[in-house]
């Protein structure tokens, strides 16, 4: 199936501007492949709507593969990051029965460790808990925490929203299997 999302406004507090994302992931296969292209523009200090001389495009090829065994999710993203250095982004992450996620990424730009800072590279982990184990019903809500040593320039990629792969992710039929026993009675 082929996926596609276009985007325009605000997307975080420092940036604004249109971009667009595709998705192909074929039917009952545990391998997706998508790519984003954003044009941004920095916002002014004040938060409002009024923006800054920079502006940049931003952009990456990306390839999705849930593994087959201890439901272990890996991401590969290879492209250009917001200070306009190139690299690449690997994610691997973990699902449990309990819909509790952990994951680790790790970022590596041309950016130098001079400019970057200690370590050369982004990196960090998070952790995605739903709502449903505090609710007496079903939601598809979670929160997330997320941990990163370095706030930095390199290696970041514009907030546009969750990925199109997470938010067709419950729909596919490869996932269904999995899923299965989560359905609503």
């Amino acid at each position: 199936y082929l996926y596609t999302r276009l985007s325009a406004g605000i997307f975080e507090w420092m940036y604004g501007g249109v971009g667009g994302e595709v998705l192909y992931w074929p039917d009952q296969s545990p391998i997706a492949i998508g790519g984003t292209l954003n044009w941004v523009r920095q916002r002014d200090f004040d938060q409002l709507l009024s923006f800054r001389d920079y502006d940049t495009v931003e952009g990456h090829a990306s390839i999705y593969y849930r593994l087959p065994f201890y439901d272990l999710f890996t991401q590969l993203h290879v492209g250009r990051y917001l200070a306009k250095d190139k690299g690449a982004t690997i994610d691997i992450s973990r699902r449990f029965d309990s819909g509790i996620s952990f994951g680790l990424f790790a970022t590596f730009t041309n950016v130098s460790a001079a400019d970057f800072g200690e370590g050369s590279f982004d990196k960090g982990f998070y952790m995605n808990v739903p709502f449903d184990l505090f609710l007496n019903k079903s939601s598809r809500r979670h929160v997330a925490f997320a941990f990163k040593p370095l706030t930095r320039d390199g290696g970041q990629r514009v907030g546009v929203g969750p990925a199109l792969y997470s938010v067709v992710e419950s729909g596919n039929a490869a996932d269904w299997g999995t899923n299965w026993g989560n359905a609503p009675d």
